[in-house]
C-alpha cells in the first residue's frame, strides 16, 4: 500500500512547487554557483524529494526572503553552520 498524497506540498511535481525549485535553483547559483547543484544532483537516487525541497524551501523560500541581503544572509549561514560544528562540508559551500 502507497500513501496517497494528502497535501500539495507532498507533490513535487505540481506546478506550483516546480516553479518553487526553480526559483531556488537560480537563487542557489548566485550564492553557491554549480555546488548547491551538485548537492542536489547527489541526492537524485536516495531522495529526489530531499533534493527538491533543499531547492524550493532552503533557497526557493527562505534564501528568497527579502528582509536580508545576500551578503548579510550569507554571514548568519556561516555563523550558524560554525556553531553547530561538523558542517564542514556545508561551509566549503557557502
Amino acid at each position: 500500500m502507497t500513501a496517497e498524497i494528502t497535501h500539495p506540498q507532498h507533490d513535487i511535481n505540481s506546478p506550483e512547487n516546480l516553479a518553487r525549485r526553480e526559483r531556488g535553483l537560480e537563487i542557489a547559483r548566485t550564492v553557491d554557483g554549480e555546488a548547491a547543484q551538485a548537492v542536489i544532483d547527489s541526492l537524485a537516487d536516495i531522495s529526489p524529494a530531499l533534493g527538491h525541497h533543499i531547492a524550493a524551501f532552503g533557497f526557493g523560500d527562505v534564501y528568497a526572503r527579502p528582509d536580508l541581503d545576500a551578503r548579510s544572509r550569507q554571514l548568519v549561514t556561516i555563523g550558524v553552520l560554525t556553531a553547530l560544528g561538523g558542517c564542514e562540508p556545508q561551509l566549503r559551500i557557502h
